[in-house]
């Protein structure tokens, strides 16, 4: 990685400031012990199954995306769409949040909170309304996006999504690098602008090898990183 000096980070969530696996092993028992005692309830797991395919696709082209989804699935499942958001708030926003602080990066949010605290913006952007996770994380972020929020308006890795959030934040993608954990969906969104970005290992041992390497320092520009670029 070239050494420069950043005026700003782009920071993916899920998978990146946190490790997911674990994340959704503990997702995983949580529903089927939820829906192993309310089985008239099983079409919920479809309906949050289809959701999550919908939500990875991209987000439907409408004024209100979010909305457009909810009514997209209402349909399908003959349910209203306030079924369907209460559904995938519970499951996908505000119950794995008591998971999220056992398994962060605490290494990586520590060094983001310091270079953040030497000037350096902090802009975290992620497909899902993500506010309450970068709070529970205990990440100290400039600002916040998701791909639902109305000035975004479009899932990674549409360029428009990015160029949106350059143009509110004042930043240009010649002085940013993004930090995620998915190359199709973050390294694309950045090469969509010309940013610089850094696709992290999802596993917490190499996160681990690589943190030992920086030691102590807090300047990312210090650290050997290349080991955890995927190329």
């Amino acid at each position: 990685m070239e050494n420069k000096k950043y005026r700003a980070l782009f920071i993916d969530v899920d998978g990146t400031l946190y490790y997911q696996f674990p994340v959704r092993l503990c997702m995983a028992v949580s529903l089927a012990c939820y829906y192993l005692f309310h089985m008239r309830r099983y079409r919920e797991l479809f309906i949050l199954r289809d959701f999550r395919k919908l939500r990875e696709t991209g987000l439907p082209d409408a004024d209100n995306p979010e909305k457009e989804q909810y009514r997209q699935i209402a349909i399908k499942w003959n349910v209203s769409e306030d079924y369907v958001k209460q559904i995938t708030d519970r499951w996908m926003q505000r119950y794995p949040l008591r998971f999220l602080a056992y398994f962060r990066d605490r290494r990586l949010i520590r060094m983001l909170n310091s270079l953040h605290a030497q000037g350096v913006q902090t802009v975290v952007y992620s497909d899902y309304p993500a506010r309450e996770k970068v709070e529970t994380l205990g990440l100290t972020a400039d600002f916040v996006f998701s791909s639902v929020d109305r000035e975004v308006g479009y899932a990674k890795p549409d360029r428009r999504a990015m160029e949106n959030i350059m143009k509110i934040t004042g930043c240009a993608a010649q002085e940013c690098l993004l930090i995620g954990d998915r190359m199709e969906k973050d390294g694309v969104a950045a090469q969509n602008v010309g940013m610089d970005y850094l696709i992290l290992k999802q596993m917490p041992w190499v996160r681990r090898q690589i943190a030992r390497q920086c030691g102590k320092r807090t300047d990312i520009n210090d650290c050997n990183l290349d080991h955890i670029m995927l190329k």
